[in-house]
C-alpha cells in the first residue's frame, strides 16, 4: 500500500526511524532525511510511504531547496530492495517534480554504496556531507571564556560562505541565497563560534 501525505505523524516517524535504522545496519551508513521537515505540514504532498501487512517497507520524500533542483530522500528495507519499490515511488512522484520546474534530480546515498552501478547509470558525485551526532546527555561546559558562541547574522553570510567552501569541494554557486534563507527559516539555527 503507498501512502502520500504533506506531514509524517508520530507514528510514522517511529517507523521511519526503524527503517532508517535497519538501512544503518545494511549499509553502514544511512541518507539525510530532513526529519525536522518531515514533521511540519508541507504546502505539497510530498512524503510517500511504502507499507507490506502495515510495516513500513519503503520510504520517499522530496525537498524543494534549490531553485531547479529537487533533493530525493529515498529508501527501502533491505531484504525488499530490487523489487521495483524505488521504481513505484519514483513514478508517482514524477509528476510533482515536473510541476515544481526541477531540471536537476539530488539523491543522497550512503558511502561507497552502489557507486559503479550509479555511474554507469549516467549519475555524478557532487559532494559528501556529514553528520555529528553527540549521543551522551551530560551538558557541556565552556570554560574557555574567548569562546564566544552566538546567532548567526546577516552580516556573517560571507564568511559563512567562506567556511562552506573550504569544506566542500563542489562549491555551489547559490551559496549565500542558500545561507539568507537558513537564516529565517524558523526551523534553522545557525550558530557561529568565535
Amino acid at each position: 500500500m503507498l501512502t502520500r501525505n504533506h506531514q509524517l505523524s508520530e507514528q510514522q516517524l517511529i517507523e521511519l526511524d526503524l527503517l532508517c535504522s535497519e538501512c544503518k545496519s545494511s549499509d553502514g551508513n544511512t541518507i539525510a532525511i530532513h526529519k525536522h521537515l518531515l514533521s511540519q505540514e508541507r504546502p505539497r504532498l510530498c512524503n510517500m510511504l511504502y507499507y507490506r501487512q502495515k510495516q513500513l517497507i519503503g520510504f520517499l520524500s522530496t525537498f524543494f531547496f534549490y531553485e531547479d533542483a529537487c533533493e530525493i530522500a529515498i529508501m527501502v528495507k533491505p531484504g525488499f530492495r530490487r523489487q521495483g519499490i524505488t521504481t513505484l515511488m519514483m513514478n508517482e512522484i514524477l509528476p510533482l517534480i515536473r510541476t515544481e520546474g526541477s531540471k536537476n534530480l539530488i539523491f543522497s546515498t550512503p558511502h561507497d554504496a552502489n557507486n559503479d552501478w550509479l555511474l554507469a547509470k549516467g549519475f555524478r558525485f557532487l559532494h559528501c556531507e556529514y553528520q555529528m551526532c553527540r549521543k551522551d546527555k551530560e551538558s557541556i561546559e565552556v570554560t574557555n571564556k574567548s569562546l564566544v558562541v552566538r546567532l548567526a547574522a546577516a552580516g556573517d553570510v560571507p564568511i559563512l560562505c567562506t567556511i562552506d567552501n573550504a569544506c566542500f569541494s563542489t562549491p555551489q554557486s547559490d551559496t549565500p541565497t542558500h545561507f539568507q534563507n537558513l537564516l529565517y527559516d524558523p526551523n534553522y539555527k545557525l550558530l557561529i563560534a568565535e
